[in-house]
């Protein structure tokens, strides 16, 4: 019966109709869905950690701050302390950042990776050497080495965005995550990455510790095992919760 419904429903006159269902069917998934902060479910987020903190002052890495848009979502909604630490490479951006008088927050004019060197920026792409006028000189750390260096001993919070960077992040951050002090991991999945990774390297890297769940614009949905339909190159925004 599935074989005939399937052949019956694979003809060229349904296809419109069943892409309008697709693109509907995308929409409830929240897939692509990842572009603006306000709708984008991240605030759910907020809310998760407000869920399950106590009293005590947590600590949340912003990387790929840019001029403090997330920080501020965040400071609306987070009802209790936090030590914010908005690492943010690109120099005007990192200005901007600078300017917002807040006791919690604490910029760095740096980017995060699996290494530690000095790069160029142009863009969002990161480069070797200067390939044109407008390409600035960054520096690159590892969260490892940055919590090594200032004493940071756990983040509750590690929200990235930053193109298409998180897994070179990730790799950056093996000590921590494998020492299970790193509570909650948000991503970005989709096309506007500037890197080749897939989901499923997101996976091999945190589903051993870590349950990965698509943000919704209402709560996030646990993703059990990996699934090959989750390759789709539409931006998203992910939870990964420590088991």
């Amino acid at each position: 019966m599935k074989t005939l419904i399937r052949d019956i429903f694979s003809r060229p006159i349904f296809q419109n109709f069943f892409e309008g269902v697709l693109v509907f069917t995308l929409k409830v998934l929240n897939i692509g869905e990842g572009q603006a902060v306000e709708t984008s479910g991240e605030k759910n987020v907020v809310e998760l950690l407000n869920n399950i903190s106590d009293d005590k002052e947590i600590v949340v890495f912003d990387v790929g701050a840019h001029t403090g848009e997330w920080f501020h979502m965040f400071k609306g909604l987070y009802t209790k302390k936090a030590q914010i630490y908005s690492f943010e490479p690109e120099k005007n951006a990192f200005v901007e950042l600078s300017k917002i008088k807040d006791g919690s927050l604490h910029p760095v004019n740096m980017a995060l990776g699996n290494t530690i060197e000095n790069k160029y920026l142009s863009g969002a792409q990161v480069m070797d050497s200067a390939n044109n006028p407008n390409s600035e000189e960054i520096k690159i750390t590892t969260i490892d080495k940055y919590c090594s260096d200032n004493n940071i001993k756990n983040i509750d919070l590690l929200k990235m965005d930053v193109e298409g960077y998180e897994l070179k992040i990730l790799r950056g951050a093996k000590e921590m995550i494998k020492s299970g002090k790193i509570r909650l991991i948000q991503f970005e999945f989709g096309a506007v990455s500037t890197e080749k990774y897939s989901m499923q390297d997101f996976f091999d890297i945190l589903s051993e510790q870590y349950t990965i769940c698509r943000i919704l614009k209402h709560g996030y949905y646990p993703l059990k095992s990996y699934k090959h339909y989750y390759e789709i190159l539409s931006l998203t925004n992910f939870i990964a919760i420590k088991k």
